[in-house]
């Protein structure tokens, strides 16, 4: 069987450039017990996530069940995979079973084919390399511990104490492992995670460091040059899994306006700096540039100084796939490297997107990203604050759609965002915002009221605020969520909002698409919203 059976040969090249996947489509009652399956029989795609399927990829899958491609979901899979399924589509008796007790999974697949799925955070403590034996555990000496298992990471420190011991005669091997062992999870972790299409490594924040009490003790108690012990470390980390980079994460400076990255890179670090860290050129092949591609989208940065997240990576295909329609001019009011932008013209086919964006590094990045992925001719960039650039640039009453992605909350640039909107019909404003789960009606009805407040004092008479839907897209923080809210604003007899129900004529909250719930006149402001002072005063982000 030939390795790209069932493949179109115009999708070739993307399966081997690695910017699609080989996925099996399964309904999604189904998704949990395939991937269950096909985990136990190691035929899983490890680095890979599901994601919903998508109309145009799933219209090329091959496969003998009748489904929709809105009710399934695609399963990252091996080529080894996609080739058993296929054989078993050609003959149904070739099946055979690859696990104890497996089920036949093969009647659970609705079609194979390729699509790009995003990446997972991958567990680095499988890795069978680097003299760590079977299973990363390594061969242990006689007279050890033998209940004593490390992690291949834990296997790391130990190798990197022996090499630079003060005393080596005076330290047996069993008394270093003892030691590491006991190191906390969040001082020595079980895994890391890997960032980027080149897999570039991220050590938690608290992780290994110098001055952590038992970390460093241990460091400094085996080491006569702790520094050059822990550069040694990442060079370890690094060459054993391939990967050319180390990073440190960190926080984003929350007195930084422009809102700058706090990762800092650990290896290489034989660069010209301006700070530990932070290399003193950014651009395309420095050491800070890297590329994350999420549905087959290119994502270029520099991970020193402008933040990432790929926690948001089904919010940027919903925006593209579901809510950007065909020939929307879309306003993006804090772009970054075109995490929305991109979607919108890529999968959503905008006509033309306005993109504001303040961090100079980030608008370098954008800039380039918009040429890698050939759309820069229906984009216009606009430097600086956009509650300033938006009105200079004369496009208030030109949008269609605005993308309001900034967290915690971008409660200061509403105002802006109504006044671009068209006059004649209005238009969609998608809110980011970290709320808590219990205040989440709250929130979407307070949203509403206080949107249609600002289109009245805009001037705006008879506009109303419609919030149709509400998407989580992640956890923040324990029973705190990232949401976004879909919401309509404009007069109540638009077209816009005609195919929901044509009865609605104040604002209020869409339920399930059918049910109606209006505002109150007053709506006390929830825990997520700024003060009078324009500060937010969110007690449960301290």
């Amino acid at each position: 069987m030939a390795a790209t059976a069932g493949v179109t040969p115009r999708l070739l090249s993307s399966l081997h450039d690695g910017q699609l996947n080989r996925v099996l489509y399964v309904e999604k009652s189904c998704a949990k017990a395939l991937k269950t399956v096909l985990e136990s029989a190691e035929l899983i795609d490890p680095d890979r996530r599901m994601r919903p399927a998508t109309r145009d990829d799933f219209s090329l899958a091959v496969g003998g069940k009748t489904a929709t491609w809105d009710s399934c979901v695609c399963i990252p899979v091996s080529e080894r995979c996609a080739m058993i399924f296929e054989e078993w589509r050609l003959n149904p008796s070739s099946h055979r079973r690859y696990a104890k007790n497996e089920k036949d999974w093969t009647t659970l697949v609705v079609a194979s084919g390729v699509q790009s799925c995003p990446a997972s955070v991958s567990v680095i403590a499988s890795v069978r390399q680097g003299g760590f034996g079977a299973k990363g555990r390594r061969r242990r000496s006689k007279g050890s511990d033998l209940n004593m298992k490390l992690t291949p990471i834990q296997e790391g420190v130990v190798k990197m104490l022996e090499r630079h011991l003060s005393s080596p005669a005076a330290t047996s091997r069993d008394k270093i492992e003892r030691e590491v062992a006991r190191l906390s999870p969040t001082l020595c972790p079980n895994k890391l995670e890997r960032l980027g299409d080149d897999r570039s490594l991220v050590i938690p924040q608290n992780a290994f460091q110098l001055d952590s009490t038992d970390f460093g003790s241990l460091i400094e108690r085996y080491c006569q040059d702790p520094v050059e012990c822990l550069r040694y470390l990442w060079r370890l980390l690094a060459d054993i899994h391939s990967s050319p980079r180390v990073v440190r994460r960190g926080d984003i400076n929350p007195d930084s306006k422009v809102r700058e990255s706090g990762h800092r890179l650990l290896y290489p670090n034989d660069y010209d700096a301006i700070a530990p860290g932070i290399p003193a050129t950014t651009g395309p092949g420095t050491p800070g540039w890297i590329c994350c591609t999420e549905n087959t989208i290119k994502q270029y940065f520099d991970m020193t100084r402008v933040m990432f997240s790929r926690g948001n990576v089904t919010e940027k295909l919903r925006f593209g796939e579901v809510c950007v329609a065909h020939g929307d001019i879309v306003l993006d009011m804090f772009a970054g490297i075109g995490y929305y932008t991109l979607p919108a013209l890529c999968l959503g086919n905008a006509a033309h997107v306005y993109s504001c964006e303040w961090n100079p590094n980030a608008v370098a990045a954008l800039n380039f990203n918009l040429k890698e992925n050939k759309v820069e001719d229906r984009v216009t960039i606009l430097e600086g604050d956009s509650r300033i650039t938006v009105p200079n640039a004369g496009i208030v009453g030109c949008i269609d759609r605005v993308s309001l992605g900034l967290l915690p909350s971008s409660e200061g640039a509403w105002k802006t965002a109504i006044q671009s909107l068209k006059r004649s019909r209005g238009g969609w404003i998608h809110v980011h915002g970290n709320v808590p789960v219990a205040e989440k009606k709250k929130w979407a009805m307070w949203l509403s009221r206080r949107l249609a407040d600002l289109a009245e004092d805009d001037g705006r008479h008879g506009w109303i605020a419609l919030c149709s839907h509400i998407e989580r897209v992640k956890s923040f923080a324990p029973k705190i969520d990232h949401f976004v809210a879909d919401i309509f604003v404009g007069p109540a007899n638009s077209g816009l909002i005609k195919d929901k129900i044509d009865s609605i004529d104040a604002s209020g909250i869409l339920h399930d698409g059918v049910v109606f719930e209006p505002c109150q006149a007053h709506i006390d402001p929830p825990s997520c919203a700024l003060n009078s002072d324009g500060v937010l005063c969110q007690q449960w982000m301290m």
